[in-house]
């Protein structure tokens, strides 16, 4: 009537749970610099993007008033 803990695999998919393994890749300097590049050239894009949309809504209220 005993369960065996590790055959239980629906609580470790329910909270996407994984076992620590041994480092099997080296943390490399290059990945994290690429990675927080990418992660600038998003954010600067989205900071574009929302600035235009302000823009955009400030030019589009001053047309409406001044009608």
């Amino acid at each position: 009537m005993r369960e065996k803990v590790n055959d239980d695999k629906s609580t470790m998919d329910e909270y996407d749970y994984k076992p620590f393994e041994a480092a099997k890749k080296r943390l490399d300097l290059n990945d994290l610099l690429d990675r927080a590049k990418v992660e600038k050239k998003t954010q600067r894009k989205n900071n574009i993007l929302i600035f235009s949309a302000a823009a955009s809504a400030v030019v589009v209220c001053y047309l409406v008033l001044s009608l």
